[in-house]
């Protein structure tokens, strides 16, 4: 019995000393997150004053998404969480905020993105929308709202699972992820203030 505890303690202190965390809080663009400041763009990504701020703008009155992103240091074939302080300037049925994952160029990745009403997941492929799930959600507070999201990722049973403030909101079976790009994604007149995100393995 002894032994078996011994060994416990063991694997157990050996995943502790093999888990690792990144920690990006926009002090600097360590990471080499997507910025853009172009007027005649769909949007702007800017990192200044240790926060990284998205804006989307409507374009001749079409909803115009625009998204940031990194190539994050994790190891997709392993479970990881990612954990991100945000505020959303609007939650309404015009404006949305997400977060985006399994990206590998700007038409082939994930999103998980959110209004006052539903939130989807959608995949993209060769920009063109793949697969969606939705779901209703309803939100206490609709305006400058802090929350925190967490993608949870187990690599054995390929299931991704999202949670705003801890409370699960979707969760997706059967998805294997391949590409390492995370990021962020505002549609409509948008903006979202990213504190800091947090990649754990």
């Amino acid at each position: 019995m002894k032994k078996v505890l011994f060994l416990i303690a063991i694997c157990f202190a050996s995943y502790v000393l093999n888990a690792q965390s990144y920690k990006e809080t926009f002090d600097s663009n360590s990471l080499e997150w997507t910025e853009c400041t172009f007027k005649k763009a769909d949007g702007t990504a800017i990192i200044d004053k240790g926060v990284m701020t998205l804006k989307s703008k409507v374009v001749k009155d079409l909803r115009t998404f625009f998204e940031t992103h990194c190539y994050a240091p994790l190891n997709m074939s392993r479970s990881f969480t990612v954990v991100a302080n945000v505020k959303v300037k609007v939650l309404d049925d015009e404006n949305a905020a997400g977060f985006v994952f399994n990206y590998r160029d700007n038409g082939n990745y994930y999103v998980f993105s959110f209004d006052e009403s539903c939130v989807e997941f959608c995949r993209f492929v060769d920009g063109k929308v793949a697969g969606r799930i939705m779901q209703n959600v309803k939100w206490t507070k609709k305006g400058n709202v802090n929350q925190q999201w967490k993608l949870v990722y187990d690599a054995h049973s390929q299931q991704i699972e999202f949670f705003v403030d801890d409370m699960p909101i979707m969760k997706v079976r059967h998805m294997p992820l391949e590409y390492t790009g995370f990021g962020f994604y505002t549609l409509g007149w948008q903006e979202l203030i990213i504190d800091d995100i947090e990649f754990i393995q």
